[in-house]
């Protein structure tokens, strides 16, 4: 069997705090199941989230969105590496 994982950047619009932001999670799924939900201890307002790109759009968000691009690379490193050992995430 297959193993496909998947890496998105999830915003939880349930969880909007006082100043207008929600937190960003980073959601991993293994053949369209869910495995693990993380807090990347980021957060957005969700009128600047694009869900679909898994960005924040507008200004001054450049940086932020190279971090939340170099986290979405390691995480998927560290399961190829995985993979190839053999191991299961």
């Amino acid at each position: 069997m297959k193993l496909n994982y998947n890496v998105r950047i999830v915003i939880r619009k349930d969880k909007e705090r006082s100043d207008g932001t929600c937190p960003l999670y980073v959601k991993t799924t293994l053949n369209g199941k869910q495995l693990v939900k993380l807090s990347m201890g980021e957060s957005v307002k969700k009128e600047d989230w694009d869900s679909k790109n898994q960005k924040a759009l507008g200004k001054g968000y450049g940086l932020f969105n190279k971090h939340l691009h170099q986290s979405i690379l390691e995480i998927e490193n560290f399961i190829g590496e995985m993979k190839s050992r053999g191991k299961p995430f």
